[in-house]
Protein backbone atom coordinates (compact mmCIF):
# COMPACT_ATOMS: atom_id res chain seq x y z
CA UNK A 1 0.00 0.00 0.00
CA UNK A 2 1.72 3.05 -0.88
CA UNK A 3 2.19 6.12 1.52
CA UNK A 4 -1.14 8.26 0.42
CA UNK A 5 -3.28 5.16 0.97
CA UNK A 6 -1.45 4.50 4.20
CA UNK A 7 -2.20 7.91 5.30
CA UNK A 8 -5.85 8.20 4.05
CA UNK A 9 -6.27 5.10 5.84
CA UNK A 10 -4.97 6.03 9.38
CA UNK A 11 -6.50 9.50 9.05
CA UNK A 12 -10.08 7.67 8.41
CA UNK A 13 -9.98 5.55 11.27
CA UNK A 14 -8.47 7.96 13.76
CA UNK A 15 -11.61 10.66 12.91
CA UNK A 16 -14.27 7.78 13.11
CA UNK A 17 -13.02 6.31 16.32
CA UNK A 18 -15.44 8.35 18.70
CA UNK A 19 -18.75 8.84 15.97
CA UNK A 20 -21.27 6.83 16.25
CA UNK A 21 -22.53 4.21 13.58
CA UNK A 22 -20.54 4.91 10.02
CA UNK A 23 -19.89 3.96 6.30
CA UNK A 24 -17.25 5.95 4.52
CA UNK A 25 -15.60 5.13 1.28
CA UNK A 26 -12.45 6.95 -0.26
CA UNK A 27 -11.11 6.29 -3.91
CA UNK A 28 -7.30 6.12 -3.66
CA UNK A 29 -4.64 5.38 -6.54
CA UNK A 30 -4.05 2.33 -4.82
CA UNK A 31 -7.17 1.61 -5.01
CA UNK A 32 -10.56 1.81 -2.74
CA UNK A 33 -10.50 2.43 1.23
CA UNK A 34 -13.46 1.85 3.29
CA UNK A 35 -14.21 2.48 7.02
CA UNK A 36 -17.34 1.24 9.04
CA UNK A 37 -17.99 1.69 12.09
CA UNK A 38 -20.69 0.04 14.77
CA UNK A 39 -21.13 -2.10 17.39
CA UNK A 40 -17.61 -0.99 19.11
CA UNK A 41 -15.66 -1.61 16.20
CA UNK A 42 -14.24 0.32 13.29
CA UNK A 43 -13.10 -1.69 10.19
CA UNK A 44 -10.69 -0.25 7.92
CA UNK A 45 -10.39 -2.14 4.92
CA UNK A 46 -8.05 -1.34 2.19
CA UNK A 47 -6.67 -3.60 -1.16
CA UNK A 48 -3.63 -5.38 0.71
CA UNK A 49 -5.33 -5.22 4.65
CA UNK A 50 -8.19 -4.91 7.10
CA UNK A 51 -7.77 -3.24 10.32
CA UNK A 52 -10.43 -3.55 13.34
CA UNK A 53 -10.27 -1.25 16.12
CA UNK A 54 -12.01 -1.50 19.59
CA UNK A 55 -13.58 1.53 20.21
CA UNK A 56 -11.92 1.19 24.19
CA UNK A 57 -9.02 1.30 21.90
CA UNK A 58 -7.66 -1.64 23.84
CA UNK A 59 -7.48 -4.01 20.95
CA UNK A 60 -6.39 -4.47 17.49
CA UNK A 61 -6.49 -6.67 14.55
CA UNK A 62 -4.92 -6.24 10.88
CA UNK A 63 -5.22 -9.24 8.60
CA UNK A 64 -3.51 -9.29 5.25
CA UNK A 65 -2.79 -11.77 2.55
CA UNK A 66 1.02 -12.17 4.28
CA UNK A 67 -0.72 -13.18 7.62
CA UNK A 68 -2.73 -11.63 10.57
CA UNK A 69 -1.83 -9.68 13.80
CA UNK A 70 -3.88 -9.09 17.42
CA UNK A 71 -2.34 -5.96 19.76
CA UNK A 72 -3.73 -5.53 23.03
CA UNK A 73 -2.78 -3.07 25.71
CA UNK A 74 -3.41 -3.82 29.66
CA UNK A 75 -5.20 -5.63 32.08
CA UNK A 76 -6.72 -9.11 32.54
CA UNK A 77 -4.85 -12.35 30.82
CA UNK A 78 -4.60 -11.94 27.23
CA UNK A 79 -5.10 -14.36 24.12
CA UNK A 80 -0.98 -14.52 23.80
CA UNK A 81 -0.35 -14.63 27.49
CA UNK A 82 -3.07 -18.39 27.18
CA UNK A 83 -1.45 -19.11 23.96
CA UNK A 84 2.08 -19.21 25.58
CA UNK A 85 1.72 -21.77 28.29
CA UNK A 86 3.69 -20.01 30.99
CA UNK A 87 2.62 -17.99 33.95
CA UNK A 88 2.49 -14.38 34.20
CA UNK A 89 4.70 -13.61 37.27
CA UNK A 90 2.44 -12.99 40.45
CA UNK A 91 1.24 -9.48 40.79
CA UNK A 92 2.87 -8.20 37.20
CA UNK A 93 1.01 -5.75 35.44
CA UNK A 94 0.33 -6.99 31.37
CA UNK A 95 1.35 -3.85 29.36
CA UNK A 96 0.20 -5.50 26.28
CA UNK A 97 0.72 -8.07 24.09
CA UNK A 98 0.56 -9.35 20.23
CA UNK A 99 -0.20 -12.70 18.85
CA UNK A 100 0.58 -12.35 14.86
CA UNK A 101 0.00 -15.58 12.09
CA UNK A 102 1.85 -15.51 9.43
CA UNK A 103 1.51 -16.38 5.52
CA UNK A 104 3.85 -19.62 6.34
CA UNK A 105 1.51 -20.62 9.12
CA UNK A 106 4.02 -19.42 11.94
CA UNK A 107 1.92 -18.29 15.32
CA UNK A 108 3.83 -16.38 17.91
CA UNK A 109 2.18 -15.14 21.03
CA UNK A 110 3.89 -12.75 22.92
CA UNK A 111 2.71 -10.79 26.43
CA UNK A 112 5.19 -7.59 27.78
CA UNK A 113 4.91 -7.49 31.83
CA UNK A 114 6.05 -4.95 34.57
CA UNK A 115 6.69 -5.86 38.39
CA UNK A 116 8.29 -3.45 40.80
CA UNK A 117 9.64 -7.28 42.17
CA UNK A 118 13.64 -7.67 41.85
CA UNK A 119 15.59 -9.27 38.91
CA UNK A 120 16.56 -12.08 40.66
CA UNK A 121 13.14 -13.19 42.38
CA UNK A 122 12.23 -12.41 38.75
CA UNK A 123 14.93 -14.20 37.05
CA UNK A 124 14.24 -17.50 39.50
CA UNK A 125 10.53 -17.59 39.10
CA UNK A 126 11.06 -18.28 35.17
CA UNK A 127 13.85 -20.65 35.92
CA UNK A 128 12.39 -22.81 38.08
CA UNK A 129 9.31 -22.85 35.20
CA UNK A 130 11.54 -23.56 32.28
CA UNK A 131 13.58 -26.62 33.41
CA UNK A 132 16.62 -27.10 30.58
CA UNK A 133 16.14 -23.77 29.55
CA UNK A 134 19.32 -22.03 27.23
CA UNK A 135 20.21 -18.77 29.79
CA UNK A 136 21.76 -15.63 28.36
CA UNK A 137 22.97 -12.99 30.93
CA UNK A 138 24.16 -9.62 29.69
CA UNK A 139 25.08 -7.14 32.53
CA UNK A 140 25.56 -3.50 31.41
CA UNK A 141 25.79 0.18 33.12
CA UNK A 142 23.50 -1.79 36.18
CA UNK A 143 20.95 -3.08 33.46
CA UNK A 144 20.76 -6.77 33.72
CA UNK A 145 19.11 -8.10 31.29
CA UNK A 146 18.39 -12.16 30.65
CA UNK A 147 16.90 -14.83 27.92
CA UNK A 148 15.63 -17.71 29.06
CA UNK A 149 14.73 -19.88 25.71
CA UNK A 150 13.79 -23.71 25.40
CA UNK A 151 13.70 -25.31 22.07
CA UNK A 152 12.25 -28.98 21.84
CA UNK A 153 12.12 -30.75 18.21
CA UNK A 154 8.06 -30.53 17.81
CA UNK A 155 7.30 -28.00 20.49
CA UNK A 156 6.74 -24.32 20.46
CA UNK A 157 9.43 -22.19 21.34
CA UNK A 158 9.55 -20.25 24.54
CA UNK A 159 11.11 -17.21 25.39
CA UNK A 160 11.59 -15.16 28.18
CA UNK A 161 13.49 -12.07 28.88
CA UNK A 162 13.57 -10.73 32.54
CA UNK A 163 15.44 -7.35 32.42
CA UNK A 164 15.79 -5.29 35.60
CA UNK A 165 16.76 -1.70 35.27
CA UNK A 166 15.72 0.55 38.59
CA UNK A 167 12.83 0.03 40.79
CA UNK A 168 11.17 -1.98 37.91
CA UNK A 169 11.70 -5.51 36.48
CA UNK A 170 10.16 -5.85 32.81
CA UNK A 171 9.69 -9.57 31.33
CA UNK A 172 8.72 -10.13 27.89
CA UNK A 173 7.13 -13.88 27.35
CA UNK A 174 7.14 -15.19 23.77
CA UNK A 175 6.09 -18.64 22.20
CA UNK A 176 6.63 -19.37 18.72
CA UNK A 177 4.68 -21.85 17.14
CA UNK A 178 6.21 -23.89 14.00
CA UNK A 179 4.07 -25.69 11.06
CA UNK A 180 4.71 -29.18 10.97
CA UNK A 181 8.21 -30.13 9.40
CA UNK A 182 9.47 -27.10 10.01
CA UNK A 183 13.14 -26.43 11.14
CA UNK A 184 14.23 -24.72 14.44
CA UNK A 185 17.18 -22.13 13.91
CA UNK A 186 19.27 -24.72 16.03
CA UNK A 187 18.75 -26.88 13.81
CA UNK A 188 20.18 -25.32 10.88
CA UNK A 189 23.92 -24.89 10.04
CA UNK A 190 25.58 -21.44 10.66
CA UNK A 191 26.94 -19.46 7.83
CA UNK A 192 30.64 -20.75 9.17
CA UNK A 193 29.67 -24.71 8.71
CA UNK A 194 29.33 -26.11 5.72
CA UNK A 195 26.04 -28.75 4.96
Amino acid sequence: MNKLAAGLLLMAALTSLGCGKSNTTVSTPAGTVSVQQGGGTTTITAPSATVAVQQDAKSMTVTSDKGNATITTGGGQSDAEKAIGLPSYPGATSQGAVTANDEDGQATSMNTLITSDPYDKVFTFYKEKMPGAKVTTVDANGIKTSVLVVEDEGKPTQTVTVNGQGAQTMIQIAVVHKPAGASSPSDEPSPDESP
